[in-house]
């Protein structure tokens, strides 16, 4: 079972995931060209906001997407991108941003988006990778699947949630490898600070 388990921590490795997308989303800004220099009116705000997240799932994604899809499709992925990023009126705060030019601009609304796409694209291959993997198993492999990631990284997580045999997170273990790429990331993290 251990290599079963070892080899599908490999699939949803940081580096293989979240470094992958925003290294894909880094590239799709650069090459994203935008027509007006000084953008003033809430219009030419949407049109390049949709623009930009139009190219992003372009490149990210590597898909070409028709140009008769509906830009409020990709405005209201704007939109909650924007409130995830800044709040309850994200989408002004941006607006504000880019159109005085202060908080880096309209580059720094686009890197808010872009990261937070990306967060949401790595998320969704990591989810279903976790899903493909576990739904394979049998609920005895399921159960020691478990003992064997907690015995593995178990001192990473929270102690009320390992007390007692880790009752309370193996009923709902796929949470727990959903987590583990940010667990990961932030333990690299912090190793290359001290190193």
């Amino acid at each position: 079972m251990k290599t079963e388990l070892t080899n599908f921590l490999k699939t949803i490795d940081p580096e293989r995931n979240l470094e992958d997308v925003a290294g894909r989303i880094d590239n799709a800004i650069i090459s994203f060209r935008v027509d007006p220099v000084v953008i003033e009116t809430w219009c030419q705000y949407k049109d390049v906001l949709t623009s930009f997240v139009r190219h992003l799932e372009s490149e990210v994604l590597r898909v070409h997407l028709s140009k008769t899809l509906h830009p409020d499709m990709y405005w209201d992925l704007c939109w909650r991108l924007l409130r995830r990023e800044f709040g309850l009126n994200g989408e002004k705060t941006g607006f504000e941003i880019v159109r005085t030019g202060l908080e880096g601009g309209l580059h720094s609304v686009l890197k808010a988006i872009s990261k937070r796409l990306a967060e949401e694209y790595a998320q969704r291959e990591i989810s279903a990778r976790v899903s493909h993997f576990w739904c394979a198993l049998t609920v005895d492999q399921q159960l020691a699947v478990c003992d064997e990631y907690l015995k593995e990284y178990g001192h990473f997580l929270p102690s009320e949630l390992t007390e007692n045999d880790a009752t309370r997170i193996k009923a709902n273990f796929p949470k727990v490898f959903e987590e583990h790429p940010r667990l990961i990331r932030r333990f690299r993290e912090t190793l290359k600070y001290y190193n």
